[in-house]
């Protein structure tokens, strides 16, 4: 958030602006209460006192917009300043990785981690490793060979950009993760790895 004077920018990065339009599951009556106030306060400080915001990507703009947001919406991908590939470790097992920031009944619905667990009783010939973002990734790369990241909001993940980078395949999510195309990347991948 930069502010300028009284007034401000407000940047918006993925998963922060899913509780302005939507209820996650597990939710109590006095919790929902609680979001509609911060929904009716959130408004009010939007309309007083912002310039503009500024989000990642286009996801995130029409949720914003869908929120009710009148000013400036602009749209500017996050910054992967230090990204760079790192050479890959030889090693004899395929090795799916899966981010779970902090496990707890909203976060796991939000990254999709009940798909995470039907992967691990489909495929229980593969490796698999959870990350939670405290990691030196720069150890993590070059042993893994998938991304699984089935998430149910998203905007522009640090982590899929770096994938990219780094030649891995994944599945990516932003709203809606189909099972059968989650199936189907995990066997494409692992094929080209045991077929190299």
């Amino acid at each position: 958030m930069e502010k300028r004077g009284n007034w401000m920018d407000l940047w918006w990065h993925g998963t922060d602006v899913l509780l302005l339009n939507e209820i996650p599951p597990g939710i109590s009556f006095w919790q929902r209460l609680n979001i509609h106030k911060r929904r009716f306060l959130t408004k009010y400080i939007f309309d007083k006192y912002t310039i503009k915001h500024v989000v990642a990507h286009e996801l995130l703009k029409k949720e914003l917009q869908t929120f009710g947001v009148k000013k400036e919406i602009q749209i500017i991908p996050a910054p992967i300043w230090f990204a760079k590939p790192f050479k890959k470790t030889k090693h004899s097992k395929f090795t799916l990785f899966f981010y779970l920031p902090k496990s707890n009944k909203f976060n796991n619905w939000l990254y999709g981690y009940d798909y995470f667990l039907e992967v691990k009783k489909l495929f229980t010939d593969i490796d698999y490793l959870i990350i939670d973002g405290k990691q030196d990734m720069s150890k993590i790369f070059p042993i893994v060979d998938f991304y699984l990241r089935p998430n149910r909001h998203d905007g522009d993940p640090r982590l899929v950009r770096e994938c990219k980078i780094n030649k891995i395949p994944f599945y990516w999510s932003q709203t809606n993760p189909q099972k059968t195309e989650i199936i189907k990347a995990i066997t494409n991948a692992k094929n080209k790895f045991y077929n190299k």
